[in-house]
């Protein structure tokens, strides 16, 4: 997500169909909800190992509804970030197949915000880049570090 705010034009159908059940209280719904955001994170949910699973799971269930709807709810105040980040470099790794997000929509407002954006396409791949293709994340993370490490100031 580039910003809460931004999210609206790009957020995709399954997560706007959904976005009511994940801001439920009711531990009836929840139950199943946090199964279903866990399996929207990759684009296969059948190689989503049990375990990982049920860790993802635990991460959202741990949220409160409160913490949960103000994640999705909360305003941000962005002038700010839009004039700083022009010129800074950042790497957006992006599943094409990502449940959350539409690549399609994301990626010209990404280039409007980073101009010195450096984008990664995983084909095959949902919303869980570093999950799902671990080591070619960590590759692209890494030399994009490399890259840029002049630019970090003390």
């Amino acid at each position: 997500m580039i910003t809460r705010s931004l999210h609206h034009d790009y957020i995709h159908d399954y997560m706007k169909e959904n976005l009511p059940r994940f801001q439920q209280s009711s531990a009836e719904i929840q139950s199943q909800a946090a199964i279903d955001f866990a399996e929207s994170c990759v684009a296969d949910p059948k190689s989503l190992p049990f375990e990982t699973k049920m860790k993802w799971v635990g991460g959202y269930a741990m949220q409160s509804p409160l913490v949960r709807r103000n994640v999705i709810s909360r305003t941000q105040k962005t002038e700010r970030w839009e004039k700083e980040i022009q010129n800074v470099p950042v790497q957006i790794i992006q599943g094409e197949v990502d449940n959350h997000s539409v690549t399609d929509k994301m990626i010209p407002i990404a280039r409007k915000y980073f101009l010195k954006l450096e984008l990664h396409i995983l084909k095959g791949c949902g919303h869980a880049p570093c999950f799902e293709r671990a080591e070619e994340t960590n590759r692209l993370m890494l030399e994009f570090v490399q890259r840029h490490s002049d630019h970090i100031q003390d």
